[in-house]
């Protein structure tokens, strides 16, 4: 290009043609936020926050169709992608202050010059006057298929895990349910062992659990419904994991209390990871000139 032909504007940003330098900016805008999903997508994922992760990844693919709108020339689509950023980047940093967090600080600082560059860089500005001249509808007819295939992708395993969860949920519920019965009405020692995780020392530390059950708490004879919540995440060889607690009301001789199990499956049969209980707490009859108190609670672990 003469440099007569050239702006002032152009001539001021660079000596290099300035739609290069643009495309640069998107270039290395678009690597650094393929990087950013891509640990965020894989960290959520594998500690079983499937909710979370896949609303990163549909994020990410909506944020790849703005891409690709901004890289063909799309102007609005720049303003606000970049107005976006520069409001989510200034938020990041009030938040990073407040908290004195060093990873938000520097989430907030990228955001916000990344919002920057898109709303006031006069390179992106020539780069997309460029890409104007050359727009293919049938690529973008293509991009926009593509990406909603990947969206009902997301969204279909999305249901799936949910379903999977939820099976799982109910069968944690089965099984810890038994697991109170056969623990304090039954006192099957037998039938608790045989679905116990392995422990150090677990034989001798489930025989006096059961014995401070006897001691303590007495016959049991009715449970409330148990609340169950339950956790996937992936082990070793990225196969699931799930993890459940289970907790229900009963009355004892020594007053109500609420019992807790912890289970675990990983892949084969669900097993008895952690059981122990605590007394609930006594409704405090309140004297003139005294505070109020509450039984302190007794917990075992197996």
């Amino acid at each position: 290009m003469a440099e007569e032909a050239r702006s002032l504007w152009e001539q001021f940003d660079s000596e290099v043609e300035p739609w290069k330098r643009g495309r640069s900016y998107l270039i290395w805008i678009g690597i650094f936020q393929f990087f950013t999903q891509g640990l965020v997508i894989a960290a959520a994922a594998l500690t079983g926050n499937f909710e979370r992760a896949a609303g990163m990844a549909i994020a990410s693919v909506l944020f790849w169709l703005l891409f690709y709108f901004v890289w063909i020339g799309k102007n609005w689509f720049r303003w606000l992608w970049g107005a976006w950023n520069l409001v989510n980047g200034f938020c990041l940093l009030i938040w990073a202050w407040r908290d004195s967090s060093a990873s938000e600080t520097v989430s907030g600082v990228l955001i916000f010059a990344v919002g920057f560059v898109l709303c006031f860089s006069s390179s992106i500005y020539f780069f997309a006057c460029r890409q104007r001249e050359s727009i293919r509808w049938r690529e973008s007819v293509i991009v926009a298929v593509v990406c909603a295939i990947l969206l009902l992708g997301i969204l279909t395993t999305l249901m799936g895990l949910i379903s999977l969860r939820e099976q799982w949920r109910r069968d944690a519920t089965t099984f810890g349910v038994e697991g109170f019965h056969r623990t304090y009405h039954d006192y099957d020692y037998d039938w608790v062992y045989a679905h116990a995780t392995p422990q150090q020392h677990g034989e001798e530390r489930l025989k006096y659990f059961f014995s401070r059950n006897r001691l303590q708490l007495g016959p049991v004879d009715a449970f409330s419904d148990p609340t169950t919540r339950i956790n996937l995440r992936f082990g070793s060889g990225l196969h699931l994991i799930a993890q459940a607690r289970l907790d229900c009301e009963t009355t004892t001789l020594g007053g109500p209390v609420v019992l807790h199990e912890t289970l675990v499956n990983q892949g084969e049969e669900w097993q008895i990871e952690h059981m122990w209980w605590d007394y609930l707490p006594v409704e405090p009859v309140h004297v003139p000139g005294q505070t109020s108190s509450s039984t302190s609670p007794f917990s075992t672990a197996h």
